[in-house]
């Protein structure tokens, strides 16, 4: 017998959010390794675009400000992607990269992670 398993679904980790897209924005993504729907993000300062949180880094993107939507593959290039950037209920089960420091980083931006 063969079991399938299946990867996380895009938008599996949103309990809840605005209604229509007021929650979600196009966004670039640095380059880099491929990213699961429910990735943490961050802001680099120098270019304004998105790359996985990690309270470590000094390039802003320590500062947690959105949550990627929908996985993404890996890329060489600045990709497009679709984040949750404001008034949502997240699942934290299902957040990848969240720690308890990118909560009220979260929290300012009205991402709420139950």
């Amino acid at each position: 017998m063969t079991i399938l398993k299946q990867g996380r679904r895009d938008a599996e980790h949103i309990m809840g959010e605005g209604p229509g897209t007021l929650s979600r924005e196009a966004i670039l993504i640095t380059a880099g390794a491929a990213l699961p729907p429910g990735q943490v993000l961050g802001i680099v300062t120098t270019t304004g675009h998105y790359a996985p949180y990690d309270k470590d880094n000094t390039d802003g993107s320590e500062d947690a400000a959105a949550v990627l939507y929908a996985g993404i593959p890996a890329s060489a290039e600045v990709r497009t992607g679709a984040a949750t950037v404001r008034h949502a209920e997240l699942n934290g089960a299902l957040l990848t990269g969240f720690d308890e420091e990118a909560r009220p980083a979260l929290e300012a931006r009205q991402l709420i992670v139950r």
